[in-house]
């Protein structure tokens, strides 16, 4: 179980044409453990870009900053509907992020204690480690777009394949399978 920081390579990727096999693989899993796919590949400015960047198209080179990672190929936005899970999955996933290749993860259906809605929350592998473990709450003017959304957005490292997917996975499982053990 490890959470480091490591550096963010966000969208840096030329725009792809399909998602990447080791997101191919994640999608399956969590299709395994009863979510539902959505958000794959999407050639689209991010919904926190400027609005002058919203309204020129995607392939405008002035525009490249503010491409999603959907564009990439890395990113997917796997699909719950109930928020006590999608935050047991962020959870979880955000302790194992290095050994699932995890840049980034959000939750846009988490509500902090005193906000006064779910404004969501995101891991960022440059900001891991420590102890909010490179998560940051959102607020009503710090969010990421998708406040009180029934999914999470995840972004795979460049470069990953599909069996680092399935031994990140299995190195998950198996500690959980570990810790219940005890009470089983």
């Amino acid at each position: 179980m490890t959470n480091t920081r490591r550096p963010y390579t966000g969208n840096r990727d030329a725009p792809a044409k399909s998602v990447t096999p080791a997101v191919r693989r994640f999608q399956d899993y969590m299709r395994f453990y009863g979510f539902a796919a959505s958000g794959g590949l999407n050639v689209r400015v991010m919904r926190t870009a400027p609005e002058w960047a919203k309204k020129l198209p995607p392939t405008d080179p002035r525009v490249r900053k503010y491409l999603s990672v959907h564009a990439t190929g890395r990113a997917f936005d796997p699909k719950k509907n109930s928020p006590k899970e999608l935050a047991s999955w962020f959870d979880l996933m955000v302790d194992f992020a290095d050994e699932l290749h995890l840049e980034e993860l959000h939750d846009y259906s988490y509500k902090a204690p005193a906000a006064d809605r779910a404004y969501g929350r995101g891991y960022r592998c440059s900001r891991g480690g420590g102890p909010t473990k490179g998560v940051r709450i959102y607020t009503a003017t710090n969010n990421a777009g998708s406040i009180g959304g029934r999914w999470l957005h995840v972004e795979i490292a460049p470069g990953t394949t599909p069996a680092q997917i399935d031994a990140g996975f299995k190195t998950m499982i198996s500690a959980l399978a570990a810790a219940l053990a005890p009470r089983i």
